[in-house]
């Protein structure tokens, strides 16, 4: 089982799969060794519902950017960071399969704890569908994509990411408050239609955002 990051809904199902080995890079093992996931986890059944498998657990670690063996697989593993600090990427090649988490959802538009490392790391991902392809993307939501599609929509994502930080920093060099900031950044056009309930994380990339440019107060 390959865990991609450490957000709770790439955690919480690690415990239904109790033969599996599961595998992480350092950065999120850490995370799930430390009992803040059962926590989020937790906090997460209680707002929607759902009763937990059990606890995540850690079999295997790696660091990013080695290709580990698992199972019958080499499997190509690399940074991916924007969404959280600890993403991981995975390449099958032998499936022609790219792994890529939070990352090139068409359901969703990118969720950013920094929107300077998610600049860069949809940069890479460009290059890297331009120049050696794979058959399908997986993200962690939405459908399965060809190398075409995802492309589409990774140049999308970061015309978005763009757009907004041209947005903050125009309104912040013409003296703008921290609030007209924020207001400009939400004016941003978001690169695809999503469900209503993610509304509230555009607020959270536009705070982001501001939060990269101005000095701490």
């Amino acid at each position: 089982m390959l865990i991609t990051h450490r957000d709770w809904d790439h955690v919480c199902g690690i415990g239904g799969f109790p033969d599996a080995v599961v595998a992480m890079g350092e950065e999120t093992a850490a995370k799930v060794e430390d009992g803040s996931r059962v926590e989020s986890i937790q906090r997460a059944a209680d707002a929607y519902g759902f009763v937990p498998s059990g606890s995540p657990r850690v079999d295997k670690t790696f660091v990013r950017g080695s290709a580990v063996a698992l199972g019958q697989f080499v499997v190509e593993t690399f940074p991916l960071v924007g969404h959280t600090p600890d993403g991981s990427g995975f390449r099958l090649r032998e499936l022609g399969l790219l792994l890529v988490g939070d990352y090139l959802s068409a359901v969703e538009f990118p969720f950013a704890t920094s929107p300077a490392a998610y600049r860069l790391t949809l940069a890479g991902l460009i290059d890297l569908l331009g120049e050696d392809p794979p058959e399908t993307v997986i993200p962690g939501h939405g459908p399965p994509l060809a190398a075409e599609e995802a492309l589409g929509v990774a140049e999308a994502d970061l015309r978005y990411l763009r757009s907004l930080h041209a947005a903050v920093v125009d309104s912040l060099a013409r003296d703008g408050t921290r609030d007209e900031a924020r207001a400009a950044g939400l004016a941003v056009a978001l690169p695809r239609e999503c469900s209503p309930d993610l509304e509230e994380m555009r607020g959270f990339n536009v705070d982001r955002q501001i939060d990269e440019i101005l000095p701490a107060s």
